[in-house]
């Protein structure tokens, strides 16, 4: 890789400063904590007094027998010296996956100018990465396929060594990576890659395939280990998942977020392209203005982007909401009896007010399934809202109550609901 001019190193590190500042601008109203989030942090702190290697259940894929499929448990460990270091602060833990994206960045500019050794082209691929709205958004909040643009860029950078190569070793990194990829999701594209790397084999395609099968082996080590112990559990709970996917019994929709991992390869195709129509035309300045204009036209996809406020938790929610709500509830001394709720979305047993009020404010509720044996319940919800009549199950099962409004947050409040004891 050729070493860089001044002026082409101020130019990087000048896009890296707007990148940054396109992350961190009104930080604290654009982060999302939301269940996915606050689901994700309970999981590996509950791993630290009880350490297992049983990852994170999928939150929406179940068999037709009703078994979860699971994660690997390592992205929830990987979580844990985030948690001891910072408190299980989610805020400075979001910070970290945002600057994972940078970093990402930077690494894609790394790869593709030591790939092509064309300045401008790696310059393009990292300026599409750093002003993506996509990318934006996923810095925002912390997410176990948040590392797929990363793994997508090394396994892009591998593939390519082996296809220059052919040392066996890239093989077995390309299973490492694919190991890891599919541990987070199993939307990961590893059998594609696996098949692309036997294909593109001139020999020893039998040593490659087991090579490449030991990578992803070990990657997921902690799997391996569990279904070894448990009569090849994920084994059998995979597999009944795909005849269920066979015979339409279950579906599989794909989302954009299964292919982050190709983000990167579409950033470097469409910087190659620009490049190579400046050299066609000469047009230099034509390029770098249509380059601006279609990364612009990136920033103002609304649905990805927006300068004021989250994108993941409901208008006029932040971090700081909840934070307040569960210091209010702490500060209450509600005992060990009490249970929590929220109302402004989906997520009605109100798992970020859960987990701060559990690890950051060491006041735990009861249960999700205890709410008609809990009282008081602390209920967030909109203002509008009517308490006497309950749309849902976790207010219900606490009829009849008495409300207390206990603080206004906007066009939100917190209620106090107590039970009225049977005459």
């Amino acid at each position: 890789m050729k070493s860089l001019t001044l002026k082409q190193l101020f130019l990087f590190l000048a896009l890296i400063v707007v990148g940054f500042a396109l992350r961190f601008y009104n930080y604290d109203q654009r982060l999302t904590f939301g269940p996915e989030q606050a689901l994700s942090l309970s999981d590996s702190a509950q791993k630290l007094p009880h350490f297992t290697l049983l990852g994170m259940p999928y939150l929406q894929r179940q068999n037709s027998l009703s078994f979860n499929l699971f994660h690997s448990p390592i992205f929830s460990y990987s979580l844990i010296p985030l948690q001891l270091l910072f408190n299980f602060d989610p805020f400075p833990i979001t910070i970290y996956f945002t600057l994972l994206n940078l970093l990402t960045g930077i690494v894609l500019f790394i790869v593709t100018l030591k790939v092509f050794r064309n300045f401008y082209l790696s310059f393009l691929a990292s300026l599409f990465h750093f002003l993506s709205p996509v990318m934006i958004h996923h810095s925002l909040f912390l997410w176990i396929i948040n590392y797929f643009p990363l793994l997508g860029i090394l396994t892009f950078y591998f593939a390519r060594q082996y296809l220059i190569t052919g040392r066996s070793k890239y093989v077995f990194i390309l299973g490492l990576l694919s190991g890891l990829g599919i541990g987070l999701d199993i939307a990961y594209a590893s059998l594609v890659l696996l098949l692309l790397v036997l294909l593109l084999t001139r020999s020893h395609r039998l040593r490659n395939f087991l090579l490449f099968l030991s990578g992803l082996l070990l990657a997921n080590f902690p799997t391996v280990i569990f279904d070894l112990r448990h009569n090849f559990f994920h084994l059998h709970v995979y597999y009944q998942f795909f005849q269920d996917y066979l015979s339409h019994k279950v579906s599989v929709g794909a989302v954009y977020y299964h292919f982050l991992n190709f983000y990167p390869l579409f950033y470097i195709l469409l910087a190659a392209i620009c490049t190579l129509l400046a050299k066609i035309s000469r047009q230099y300045f034509l390029i770098a203005v249509l380059s601006f204009l279609f990364s612009l036209t990136f920033l103002t996809h609304s649905t990805f982007w927006n300068p004021n406020r989250s994108l993941g938790m409901p208008p006029g929610i932040t971090l700081s909401t909840y934070k307040q709500v569960s210091a209010l509830i702490a500060a209450d001394l509600p005992g060990n009896n009490f249970n929590v709720a929220a109302l402004q979305d989906f997520d009605t047993r109100a798992n970020p007010i859960r987990y701060l009020l559990t690890y950051v404010y060491h006041t735990p509720p009861r249960s999700v399934i205890d709410y008609p044996h809990s009282s008081p319940l602390y209920v967030l919800h909109l203002s509008s809202y009517d308490l006497t009549h309950p749309e849902v199950w976790e207010l219900q099962s606490n009829l009849p109550y008495n409300a207390t409004l206990m603080r206004t947050f906007g066009s939100y409040q917190l209620s106090k609901l107590t039970s009225i004891p049977s005459p």
